[in-house]
């Protein structure tokens, strides 16, 4: 499915842990990975953007052989070895860049971290991830600080397991296929697995005692049923279905709390994304 990866860097170590990541997908796909660097001058934030001057030009000329150069390193690192690579380098703001980049080129998965450089000089990462992800036309895997996707080493056996977030809507069901594809590509040699959740509103009180209930308790149970009913469904599609191949190992369950508590629980469950 991720035939062609796009990975956007801004020149910092932390940018590049998603090169490793690409990389592994790549090879499990037969894929390639484009890495593309955006470069910026002070004059793109300033007053006078249509007033180039001699100065400016030579500094934009000087940072895009300076990207190019950085970009064909990276190319010889041992984590893109075996893998069809290229390298792109464009000038302007960074999201829009990397979004038209996108519309522009049939790429099928975007891999980047959320934190870079920061500053005129280089671009945060965090915005330009967070734009990137709510504007992008084609799957995103956003690579948070402090929580980075270690790839399966070759040979070794390490299953990656993702949680999945539904409401019964067709909508929320769109990322079933990407994400299956993407948990496959990390776990190989191993095979993968899906964890489907629904959260059921369930009857609150506040400090002052007063009901501030989204369900009936009379409706708890039958809300639960209708719940397990639809994830096993979706689960029994996934198993049966075009994805069938992918092998993945596939549970579901119903969370009877808030929103807000099963948020926490997904959060302190080790080893799934």
């Amino acid at each position: 499915m991720f035939q062609q990866i796009l990975v956007p860097l801004d020149g910092s170590a932390r940018a590049e842990q998603a090169i490793p990541v690409a990389a592994h997908i790549a090879r499990a796909s037969g894929g390639s990975v484009l890495l593309l660097q955006v470069v910026t001058t002070p004059i793109d934030y300033g007053p006078y953007r249509s007033h180039f001057s001699v100065l400016m030009q030579e500094k934009l000329e000087a940072n895009h052989n300076a990207a190019l150069y950085y970009l064909a390193s990276i190319t010889y690192s041992k984590d893109l070895a075996g893998v069809e690579k290229n390298v792109e380098v464009l000038s302007g703001d960074p999201a829009e860049s990397i979004l038209s980049l996108v519309h522009t080129r049939r790429f099928d998965l975007i891999v980047m971290c959320s934190y870079g450089y920061a500053g005129l000089k280089r671009w945060r990462l965090g915005r330009v991830a967070q734009m990137v992800a709510r504007h992008s036309p084609v799957p995103v895997l956003v690579l948070r600080e402090g929580a980075a996707l270690a790839p399966t080493p070759a040979g070794v056996a390490r299953p990656i397991q993702a949680l999945i977030g539904l409401d019964g809507s067709a909508l929320a069901e769109e990322v079933l296929a990407p994400v299956a594809h993407l948990v496959a590509a990390l776990s190989v040699p191993a095979h993968g697995a899906l964890h489907l959740l629904q959260v059921i509103r369930m009857p609150v009180v506040d400090s002052r005692l007063r009901y501030q209930g989204f369900l009936s308790s009379g409706s708890v149970k039958q809300a639960q049923q209708a719940a397990e009913a639809y994830l096993k469904a979706v689960a029994d599609r996934l198993r049966q279905g075009e994805l069938a191949d992918l092998q993945l190992s596939i549970t579901s369950v119903d969370c009877a709390t808030t929103a807000t508590a099963c948020g926490k629980q997904a959060q302190n469950a080790r080893g799934w994304y």
